[in-house]
């Protein structure tokens, strides 16, 4: 089987293109496309919070083992291993244009496969390129809260693949195809989110001895765990389709499929990496025996963002009579802190005693938030984090000296709150602060 080549000039005609008549066997089964993001899941739609990077690239290598098998119906004889292996390079891009949009551009480049045909002992081996797949993902609904944290939300994310003309047999499809995704995600626990997505997929039928594929429906749920402050991200995902003519009662048309993995971020360079596996739970077409999968992604100007911290010379010594003032109560005094670090120098035990004592002398006072803020060196993301991380720390201390933990309330902005301009070193350091306010 050949695939037809076909350019559409703009995207009314791709779109128009749907409803056009099949005119050559076609279909992809590498249904595993991983999404180029820096957060969140493999392959399903997400848009991301605002403080995250506007510009991902990313490259994925994509091998598939046993996707597509044969069992001729009212024979024993099985065709075994039509679709042998696949080796897949995904040439991704993704550009967060606002806070609510995200669009995306996939193409697959398939580097080595091993094909053997119907009524055939041989095999094929052939370079190719897929379909191009595009994207655009918006947050139609999300519920963020204090510290700017997306706690759910909800994201449509309308999709069309664009066939390249060079691709293979079981490698794209002949005719442009596309769907609208719908998924919502929440978190759960302290560093989970699950995320549910339902995608109708519109293409052309096609027919391979007993295999008839159609318009389908994709189905996925997934789970992501973040661990070591953030840093390393875990998954696990399951998706599959099923076709609405055999709506989940043919087994061949219903594919579905595991995959794990492990994503690797930094906060302070431009590389992320993934690497995961994946196994096929049914016989339907796709459904590989096993899947193994690594990729890198790359965010321009993150380097940039995140230049070498400055020298601990160049940055001004906290003043020991900023540490050692002592404050009116109610006033609480401030906790100052070093470039880059979230732990308090012990000139500030003082200070922290300090407010143990207008604690004691107030029990009037039932809650007080204890807040993190950072300079703006370094990116969004990371300051988030390292300012949660001065926050909890100054309240773990004050816990263990003996303030009720219910009192407590920990909160965190990043740089979002200045106080002092960030562009001279005096600004910087009166910014690196943790503050308490009554609640």
């Amino acid at each position: 089987m050949k695939c037809l080549t076909r350019n559409p000039l703009i995207l009314l005609a791709a779109l128009l293109s749907f409803f056009l008549p099949s005119r050559i066997h076609a279909f992809d089964v590498q249904l595993f496309r991983p999404k180029v993001q820096y957060d969140r899941f493999f392959s399903t739609p997400q848009s991301t919070e605002s403080n995250l990077p506007p510009w991902v690239f990313g490259l994925t290598a994509n091998y598939v083992q046993n996707p597509l098998e044969f069992e001729i119906i009212g024979s024993d004889k099985k065709v075994d291993d039509l679709v042998n292996s696949f080796l897949t390079f995904n040439l991704q891009l993704s550009y967060r244009p606002s806070s609510r949009w995200v669009l995306s551009a996939d193409l697959p480049l398939n580097f080595l496969s091993d094909i053997e045909p119907p009524q055939s002992s041989s095999s094929t081996a052939s370079q190719s390129v897929g379909d191009l797949l595009l994207q655009a993902s918006y947050l139609l609904r999300s519920y963020t809260d204090q510290n700017g944290v997306s706690q759910w939300a909800l994201t449509v994310a309308p999709f069309v693949l664009i066939p390249s003309g060079t691709q293979k047999d079981f490698f794209g499809e002949s005719n442009v195809a596309g769907g609208l995704a719908i998924t919502a995600s929440r978190n759960v626990f302290q560093n989970g989110r699950v995320s549910f997505s339902v995608a109708p997929h519109i293409r052309e039928n096609e027919t391979l001895l007993n295999l008839k594929i159609g318009s389908s429906l994709k189905t996925s749920v997934g789970y992501s765990h973040t661990l070591f402050s953030n840093r390393y991200e875990i998954y696990g995902e399951l998706f599959g389709f099923t076709m609405f003519k055999n709506f989940y009662s043919d087994e061949s048309t219903s594919p579905y499929e595991v995959v794990l993995g492990l994503k690797k971020r930094f906060v302070d360079k431009p590389w992320m990496f993934t690497v995961g596996a994946g196994r096929g739970l049914n016989n339907g077409y796709g459904a590989p025996d096993y899947r193994l999968f690594a990729g890198v992604g790359y965010i321009p100007g993150r380097h940039k963002k995140n230049p070498s911290p400055p020298a601990r010379s160049q940055e001004p010594a906290i003043p020991e009579s900023v540490a050692t003032a002592a404050a009116t109560p109610p006033t609480f005094p401030t906790v100052y802190f070093d470039l880059d670090h979230p732990s308090w120098q012990e000139i500030f035990a003082k200070t922290l005693q300090e407010v143990k004592a207008i604690l004691e002398e107030n029990p009037s006072i039932e809650s007080v938030a204890v807040i993190g803020h950072t300079d703006s060196l370094g990116s969004d993301t990371y300051n988030m984090i390292l300012s949660k991380k001065r926050a909890e720390n100054v309240a773990h201390f004050l816990r263990e000296l003996g303030v009720d933990p219910s009192r407590l309330q920990v909160e965190y902005y990043g740089e979002s709150r200045p106080i002092h301009d960030n562009e001279t070193p005096e600004g910087r350091l009166m910014n690196r602060r943790v503050e308490f306010e009554v609640r």
